[in-house]
């Protein structure tokens, strides 16, 4: 018996690529938005957006993603640093592996997200950038009733001041 070949329209969709942006610490007000990349290694097919600008504590979506044809598809995703000088953005490279195989006569994409590049490491369940931030620092306000607010050094006569008296 011959076997059926496939019918050439067959395709398959990675629906949505989720990605989240966490931050800890004292958050800037307005919360800051950041862009997320995906990009395609070894000519993978790409969705038609494939930069997305996410506010902190919020998740954008990637997708979808359309393949015609069994393989492995290779992504990354990464987050750009932001601006924030008090800032310390997440660095990592999440790996997306689209695994799409024949399954009873249909195409079927499975992904797994890795955060090394040989794809070796343990699957994480969820693309998250965890960004940090450190306190405002207080800044110096003078005393608004000291008559000469500018410090100055022991010793030495401050504006206004005397010089010491020197017997």
């Amino acid at each position: 018996a011959a076997f059926a070949a496939p019918a050439a329209d067959q395709h398959t969709q990675l629906q949505e690529l989720p990605v989240s942006i966490q931050s800890t610490g004292e958050t800037p007000l307005p919360k800051e938005t950041l862009t997320v990349e995906l990009e395609a290694v070894d000519n993978a097919p790409l969705p038609e957006v494939t930069t997305l600008e996410i506010t902190d504590g919020e998740t954008g979506s990637f997708g979808p993603i359309s393949y015609t044809k069994p393989g492995y598809y290779v992504y990354t995703v990464r987050q750009h640093a932001g601006v924030n000088t008090r800032g310390t953005y997440d660095e990592t490279v999440y790996y997306l592996r689209v695994s799409v195989v024949w399954d009873n006569d249909k195409l079927v994409a499975r992904m797994a997200v890795h955060t090394q590049a040989d794809l070796m490491d343990e699957k994480v369940s969820s693309i998250t950038f965890n960004n940090s931030y450190k306190a405002i620092e207080t800044p110096y306000y003078p005393d608004p009733y000291d008559p000469d607010p500018v410090p100055f050094h022991a010793g030495e006569p401050g504006p206004g001041r005397c010089p010491p008296d020197r017997d």
